[in-house]
């Protein structure tokens, strides 16, 4: 598999900020995950929406990416205190990103261990695993409806390869969440209901149905 910026599919200037930003922590062994719709497109070969590049780190980490990129001169900011930074080029920006905008997905030592090798420009990098992926994508869905959307392509594109334990695990207590984007993945996908393990569509249907009024007033405001 390759990525969008190994096939060309960004201009030229982007191209060369990205490489210099990948160079730049790599020389400097700051530890990074490339996510978003890189890697989105790495795993699916959907070309990403945007072109801003997102870098996942830990959270101890992001200021030190932040006074490195600042240090070879490009400006920073912690544009979210509880959960991004950012590096700008002119028009251009990639994201340095730690945890979720509602402050559930936070990066850790597991999001490395289950990384997945690859290059961006010749430069060796490690994606997110598609199970940190799709938990951060899933994550955002109230903020973007195309993240729904990203969820589904990575089921279309991953489920074969997925550990369906850890993403189960990843979810926790949101897993309604996960069961939701299961059922539609289901029905809008020809062979979806195939891709999904029977024990996992179970395992989320017991607890559904294990489930009181009580245990959904927190997401209906009663």
């Amino acid at each position: 598999m390759q990525s969008s910026l190994n096939r060309g599919r960004f201009s030229p200037g982007t191209q060369a900020f990205h490489y210099r930003v990948f160079l730049t922590l790599n020389e400097f062994k700051l530890p990074f995950l490339v996510g978003g719709d890189c890697a989105v497109d790495y795993y699916t070969g959907i070309t990403p929406r945007i072109q801003n590049l997102d870098f996942f780190v830990r959270p101890d980490d992001c200021q030190r990416v932040l006074v490195m990129l600042s240090t070879i001169g490009y400006p920073t900011e912690l544009s979210a205190l509880d959960w991004r930074g950012r590096a700008f080029s002119g028009e251009h920006s990639v994201n340095i990103i730690f945890n979720s905008p509602d402050r559930r997905v936070e990066v850790d030592e597991t999001w490395f261990e289950h990384a997945v090798e690859a290059e961006i420009l010749d430069i060796p990098v490690k994606f997110c695993s598609p199970e940190d992926l799709i938990w951060s994508k899933a994550s955002n869905h109230s903020i973007d409806p195309l993240e729904v959307l990203a969820v589904g392509d990575l089921l279309d594109a991953c489920s074969e390869r997925l550990d369906w334990s850890r993403l189960l695990h990843r979810f926790g207590c949101q897993w309604r969440m996960l069961f939701g984007h299961l059922i539609l993945f289901c029905f809008v996908c020809p062979t979806g209901r195939r891709r999904v393990p029977d024990w996992v569509l179970q395992a989320l249907s017991h607890q559904f149905d294990a489930e009181s009024e009580e245990d959904w007033k927190p997401f209906y405001g009663a």
